[in-house]
């Protein structure tokens, strides 16, 4: 049977909260319905990375500023 307890714990900082929140005001001008599937959907991915981190690894590109898109510095 599996283990339905979550294994990690997402956290979202301030700063992706803002931007997801300013960027479902802007949608929400447009289409109403298209902002709360962005609501939802996040949500479902979000959480899915408690059990699956590695689905969005981080980045290894010397191109791609520190500490951005989830690259992490060396």
């Amino acid at each position: 049977m599996k283990n339905k307890t979550p294994q990690y714990q997402v956290v979202v900082s301030d700063k992706a909260k803002d931007m997801l929140f300013e960027h479902a005001r802007f949608l929400a001008q447009v289409n109403i319905n298209a902002a709360e599937g962005l609501f939802d959907e996040f949500e479902e991915k979000a959480s899915s990375l408690e059990e699956m981190p590695e689905r969005y690894a981080f980045y290894i590109n010397p191109y791609i500023k520190a500490n951005k898109y989830r690259r992490f510095s060396l």
